[in-house]
């Protein structure tokens, strides 16, 4: 496309795109079919519908990258731009190759991923939490988030630092979790293992605890974690919540604290619950929920599926579920909004089902 008075868009190269794009100058706008940008798009592109492309949802003063598989869509989508006054638009040359070429990341959509590829994701991600709590997430971890929820600061002080720097649940279920001496507790996703330990000193040395994860990194800092509290009632499973590696009715009570949002089949979760569960045993949790479903574009890119909304169900559909798969009279025992409730749709609930004696 030429430069001219009518339409002043130009062509540029992807080396150039990133360059405007490094110096924060510029946005870029993907402009290809749904099912294209969903194999595989540039990481931090805006993925817009023609119909809504408009000057008014770009930032002020920045070029409009347009990118497209198809030179045709990206002058349909150039024009749209400068009849809504936008007269600062390029379009880049060259196709996915040429931006991994020229330095800038791509990425699948959510919506790509297979299940498997998922739980790796999360596994790898976890295992940075554990081994680098420190580092920045887009989710909260640590001491200042479990205080947040409701852990007691003066219980935390008596604990060893393992327990909560690496403190990533989706909220606090402790009050609703009734473990009672002698029982055996199987806590799937149980990261570093703050409520592990809570749990383990509730059952007592004739109950038993069992701490799931499918992060090996998680698993290892928790065992160490609850050997330095002097815990040693305790069992440990590396393993995906969709696959316990548990005999059918074995365990009392199973509890969690945000596993479910992040399992790609959370009704296998489910199944696996009901089935280890003793019969009358019952199963209470913390989960992330949804008041109504997200829209679509907030759920594009893996990191949305550790901001525990990506796999997220609405409430009434995860009770629903529960019901489906065993677990009768599912209800909220508490719901609110936390730290990790950053979607105005979002909500923190505590759940509880039990399994028919």
């Amino acid at each position: 496309m030429t430069d001219t008075q009518d339409n002043p868009t130009v062509s540029i190269t992807p080396e150039s795109a990133v360059t405007q794009m490094r110096q924060q100058n510029a946005v870029i706008i993907d402009v290809r079919e749904p099912h294209e940008y969903h194999r595989e798009h540039i990481a931090g592109a805006l993925s817009l519908p023609l119909a809504e492309l408009t000057s008014e949802q770009l930032p002020n003063g920045k070029m409009a990258i347009l990118y497209c598989g198809a030179g045709k869509r990206s002058c349909t989508a150039a024009l749209q731009l400068n009849a809504s006054g936008n007269r600062n638009v390029a379009i880049v040359e060259g196709g996915i190759a040429g931006w991994k070429a020229a330095g800038l990341p791509t990425t699948k959509s959510l919506q790509a991923f297979a299940p498997e590829e998922i739980k790796a994701a999360v596994a790898d991600r976890y295992g940075r939490v554990a081994t680098a709590p420190g580092d920045k997430f887009n989710f909260p971890v640590g001491r200042r988030f479990a205080e947040s929820v409701g852990y007691d600061a003066a219980l935390l002080d008596r604990l060893p630092q393992g327990l909560w720097e690496s403190f990533t649940g989706a909220g606090n279920p402790q009050a609703f979790v009734d473990a009672q001496p002698g029982e055996t507790v199987l806590d799937l996703g149980c990261g570093a293992g703050l409520d592990l330990c809570l749990y383990a000193q509730r059952v007592g040395p004739t109950g038993k605890v069992v701490g799931l994860d499918l992060s090996s990194a998680m698993l290892d800092k928790a065992r160490h974690n609850l050997a330095e509290a002097g815990i040693a009632n305790v069992e440990w499973l590396h393993a995906p919540a969709d696959a316990i590696p548990l005999p059918d009715g074995s365990v009392d009570l199973v509890t969690a604290n945000g596993i479910y949002n992040l399992s790609p089949d959370k009704e296998a979760v489910m199944r696996e619950v009901t089935r280890v569960l003793k019969p009358g045993g019952r199963t209470v949790f913390a989960e992330i929920v949804l008041k109504s479903e997200l829209p679509c574009e907030v759920r594009r890119e893996i990191d949305d599926w550790f901001r525990c909304i990506g796999g997220a169900l609405v409430q009434e559909d995860f009770l629903a579920r529960l019901e489906r798969n065993g677990l009768s009279r599912p209800r909220v025992l508490w719901v609110g909004r936390n730290a990790r409730t950053g979607h105005e749709l979002s909500l923190c609930a505590v759940i509880r089902a039990e399994k028919q004696p």
